[in-house]
């Protein structure tokens, strides 16, 4: 571990210095069952080293602090887990990836107002309605769930804010989630929270879309896309969709054309299928920039995945359509935000979103 000030030595050495000596007599099994330890403890040896090395770092420990506090039940939020959005018929599509995890500030079921310092009171409308945020993983629409540790913290962190938050499964590739599933899921779930919003008194006129990764392109891609082919949902008030007032991307990609190379984008969009060149430019958020929303984007500076360039050109899309936006520059971070930037980014987060919620110039 260089710069930590931290000597240990590799695990070769350890090993070897516990080697039996070659003229040494002794019981194989037993022996060997004895090495099997050594050599497992050496690797928990050196493990702590590392962790006693990186915990001199800021970031490692609000990090390691942030994904401790996801496994307990959080005092003031409400959970409720696994629940359906939508139950349609769809082929090789198993009901997990329709479901999602609501997290409930104390108040939202007409409970007695939380007591957490951290949950401001003036975010509630007249009747004390709530706004309400769709949560999107990430994973390059391969992988990732609902119960990641990004989409965990994030909800909860809404939660304790006041809003209710809903961390969602959408489909994934290799159980239909091609081009535009994730897109429509996530309108999707949208629709779900606004025919339940007075069961839990959510505000329809304050709903918010967030995801990480590929799941900020989903976000971006249900805010900004109208209800049409190929994006086009059924909903009980003649096709009209919820009206979403604010995006929160984190690292996500918006100009496809620019990423073409990426296998798993190939995927997405079914390159083999043809007519790739112009899927590239239909599917990505920037085409759609004359009907997006306001829209905060969080982008590390050194990311490798997507680079930072997708939503500096996308923020200056908005701008010449005179959308409110903001773009926050995580200098040094990859692909993705963590530890102590996590929370400056949060902070700056919710003062723009306060902003859109609340402002009457704007509504």
């Amino acid at each position: 571990m260089e710069g930590c000030g931290c000597q240990t030595p590799s695990i070769a050495e350890i090993i070897t210095s516990m080697q039996k000596p070659s003229n040494e007599k002794t019981n194989s099994g037993a022996f060997q069952r004895w090495r099997k330890i050594a050599s497992i403890s050496a690797v928990v040896y050196l493990v702590g080293a590392i962790v006693v090395c990186l915990a001199g770092s800021p970031d490692f420990r609000a990090t390691i602090q942030e994904w401790f506090s996801t496994l307990t039940p959080e005092p003031g939020i409400q959970l409720l887990s696994n629940m359906v959005y939508f139950s349609g018929s769809e082929p090789n599509v198993p009901t997990e990836f329709h479901t999602g995890d609501l997290y409930l500030p104390e108040s939202a079921e007409g409970n007695s107002s939380s007591k957490n310092e951290k949950q401001p009171s003036d975010r509630s409308s007249p009747g004390n309605l709530r706004p309400a945020i769709v949560v999107v993983h990430g994973g390059s629409w391969s992988t990732g769930s609902k119960n990641d540790l990004p989409e965990t913290m994030i909800a909860r962190y809404f939660a304790r804010h006041g809003i209710v938050a809903f961390s969602i499964n959408y489909r994934m590739l290799g159980h239909g989630g091609e081009f535009p599933a994730d897109v429509v899921d996530t309108k999707r779930a949208l629709v779900f929270l606004v025919e339940n919003a007075a069961k839990w008194r959510i505000d329809p006129a304050r709903l918010i879309v967030t995801g990480t990764s590929s799941g900020a392109y989903a976000a971006m891609m249900a805010a900004y896309t109208p209800n049409e082919t190929p994006f086009f949902i059924e909903t009980k008030d003649s096709g009209r969709l919820p009206k979403v007032r604010a995006v929160l991307s984190f690292y996500g990609p918006t100009e496809f054309d620019k990423l073409s190379s990426n296998k798993f984008l190939q995927k997405y969009l079914q390159k083999d299928a043809g007519s790739y060149e112009k899927k590239l430019k239909v599917c990505s958020p920037i085409t759609y920039s004359e009907t997006a929303v306001p829209t905060f984007f969080a982008h590390g500076t050194a990311d490798q995945n997507v680079p930072i360039q997708q939503s500096i050109d996308l923020a200056r899309a908005l701008g010449q359509e005179h959308i409110p936006c903001e773009l926050v520059r995580i200098e040094g971070a990859d692909h993705f935000v963590g530890g102590a930037s996590r929370v400056l980014v949060l902070d700056r987060m919710m003062i723009f979103l306060d902003r859109i919620l609340y402002s009457k110039s704007l509504q």
